[in-house]
């Protein structure tokens, strides 16, 4: 800040007051300067000698008098003024008017105070300090400024104003993206150098995780029809780094608004009432297949879209290393008979595409098909592929299929009578290939030390170099840092291998999203999907769940030789088993658990390690409060 040098001149003409006068009239000057508001005196201090500034109430009194006092706006201008001389500003006194009975002697302190008396905004400040006067009788001059006000104001965080929507808003429509505020700015009032955010919908969201943005907006999730939510927004001076102290904003409100109450349509689901072209597109926040689609129908119904995900030896109804199967349901067979379908699609090589409609026998093989007996049937539509098992993959070639420009179009649908409504499928990237890692398992826990515990399994690798471990507080890859310092070694086997990381470089109360980058020898690599993490207070276990439950297996079906996953809830109090029979009701698998929150990974084997068959399998939970039992179906 700039410095100005400000000379106080503390004059007293000796004529002028030749009545109070006692002692030798000797002047006192001192330079002044200041460093709050503007930083600069001469914004203060504008006047000549012929007055003193409106700014300041200057006071001065002497040792071998305390009781004796004169002030400028009330003692004569010769006696004490503020004022500005030249480049600099003076005030001088003449030390023989402080006193009115006893003179000045070398020795004496002269007791000095400033009080500023300006704006208000610096109001009831003031600085003092002490001048000893020398021997000799002519005037003393001091260059060394001392300090007066305006002084810095001392600033702290506040919080954040003008919510939108409004506090207490109600009829908040469904297609609200974002939220938003305002940030007060001040002489006392510290910047903030970004906002955590906290939004639910408990009315004192003590269970939600903040989440940091840099700017005055924060993105929303899709909104519930009539619903209330609360949000609120903490101000603080630090950035989402780690490793930086930072302060937060006190006293922040809670601010809650009501979503209108509307029905919201169904996702993945186009209604079409009229025989024609529709468009589906990727960008509608209801669709969450990732692809465009659109075509024609030949009737007016309901399509809904749906989309199966595959990876390396997932075997789809004897279609393997299936990329992607999209299903897409008609409420009336006749929408997609001699009907159109295009859709995006980046294929690799080597790739297939099978068209499956099912029908009564709901069969992927040609054997499966007895009501043809053995006549092309139109069930396959297919660009000439073999299966794995080294069964032609459809019985009728099918030519209607073309691809340019990223977009696969079907046209026409064959007419196939015997399918039933909504049996449709479109199975894409085929082909004997092999990935360079297989990635079984993916995990992450956070622990009462406040570390995040990552676990991950390989069922094979090849030509791979290791992995890195990215983490971010959203789940935008593109957001994420690298956590780890060296690469972590792969073993390039065929066999079963496990891999453990410890993050301790986290934040309580946070979300976090681990990504695994699997590298490979080339130096070309690719990233797994994410796992999220909330880590917890320090030395407070993570919360466990209110009620025991049995979730759904993922993948499901899921091949010979590959894995699926099958997560659980137990509550507090329960211990749970989780049984894994055939369809003789013989026991395949056991797995126990105590109360928390599991996801147990199967990989398809006994209790002795051997393989199991195609087939179905059931999959029981049993606890105190819960007797439940799903299905799945291990294919070839």
């Amino acid at each position: 800040m700039k410095k100005s040098l400000v000379l106080i001149l503390l004059f007293v003409l000796v004529l002028s007051v030749s009545l109070f006068a006692t002692g030798t009239s000797r002047v006192y000057s001192q330079n002044l300067y200041c460093t709050g508001g503007t930083g600069n005196i001469d914004s203060y201090i504008t006047n000549t000698s012929a007055t003193t500034s409106t700014n300041y109430r200057a006071t001065a009194s002497i040792s071998s008098d305390p009781t004796s006092l004169v002030t400028t706006g009330i003692s004569p201008l010769a006696t004490i003024r503020v004022n500005r001389l030249t480049t600099n500003h003076y005030v001088v006194i003449n030390l023989a008017n402080i006193s009115t009975t006893v003179p000045w002697t070398a020795g004496d302190i002269v007791h000095v105070t400033m009080t500023w008396i300006g704006e208000a905004t610096f109001a009831g400040q003031s600085t003092s300090w002490d001048f000893v006067i020398p021997t000799g009788t002519t005037g003393v001059t001091v260059a060394t400024p001392v300090l007066v006000p305006p002084l810095p104001l001392a600033t702290s965080l506040v919080a954040a104003t003008t919510p939108v929507p409004a506090d207490h808003a109600t009829l908040v429509p469904l297609s609200t993206t974002s939220l938003s505020w305002t940030y007060p700015t001040g002489a006392e009032i510290t910047p903030a150098v970004g906002y955590r955010v906290k939004f639910g919908t408990t009315s004192d969201l003590a269970g939600d995780v903040s989440t940091y943005v840099a700017t005055t907006s924060f993105t929303l999730p899709a909104l519930t029809s009539n619903t209330h939510y609360y949000w609120q927004v903490i101000p603080t001076d630090a950035s989402a780094k780690k490793g930086i102290n930072r302060t937060d904003a006190l006293n922040c409100p809670i601010w809650d608004f009501t979503t209108e109450d509307v029905a919201p349509p169904v996702q993945n689901t186009i209604v079409i009432n009229a025989v024609g072209p529709f468009t589906y597109e990727a960008t509608n926040p209801l669709n969450t297949t990732g692809a465009t689609f659109s075509g024609t129908v030949n009737a007016p119904g309901t399509l809904v879209f749906g989309v199966i995900t595959g990876a390396k030896a997932f075997t789809y109804h004897g279609f393997q290393h299936v990329s992607v199967v999209y299903t897409v349901t008609a409420t009336d067979q006749a929408m997609l008979n001699g009907g159109t379908l295009a859709f995006n699609y980046s294929p690799t090589t080597p790739n297939y595409v099978a068209i499956h409609w099912g029908g009564a026998n709901d069969g992927y093989w040609p054997v499966d098909h007895p009501e043809t007996a053995g006549v092309p049937t139109p069930g396959y539509a297919f660009n000439g592929a073999v299966s794995a098992s080294g069964y032609q993959l459809g019985m009728a070639p099918f030519t209607g299929s073309s691809y340019a420009g990223g977009v696969l179009t079907i046209a026409n649908i064959p007419v196939y009578l015997a399918k039933a409504p909504g049996t449709f499928e479109i199975i894409l990237n085929g082909g004997d290939f092999d990935l360079p890692v297989e990635l079984s398992s993916f995990s992450a826990v956070a622990t009462a030390q406040m570390f995040v515990n990552l676990q991950w399994t390989t069922e094979s690798e090849t030509n791979n170099l290791g992995f890195n471990v990215f983490r971010s507080e959203d789940n935008n890859v593109a957001n994420a840092s690298q956590v780890n310092f060296g690469i972590i070694g792969g073993t390039n086997s065929t066999t079963t291998h496990n891999y453990n990381f410890v993050d301790s470089s986290v934040d309580p109360n946070t979300q976090y999203y681990y990504w695994l980058q699997m590298v490979n020898l080339d130096g070309s690599s690719s990233f797994s999907n994410f796992v999220m993490v909330t880590t917890q207070s320090p030395n407070t276990p993570p919360p466990t769940p209110n009620t025991t439950v049995l979730k759904s297996a993922y993948p499901n079906p899921f091949g010979i030789n590959a894995t699926t996953n099958i997560a659980m809830d137990v509550k507090t109090g329960e211990t749970a088993t989780l049984t894994i029979y055939n369809v003789l009701g013989q026991t395949v698998k056991t797995y126990v658990r105590a109360a928390g929150s599991h996801l147990i990974t199967w990989n398809g084997r006994d209790e002795k390690g051997a393989a199991c068959g195609s087939g179905i399998y059931f999959y029981k939970l049993t606890s105190a409060s819960v007797n439940t039992t799903k299905k799945m179906v291990i294919v070839k």
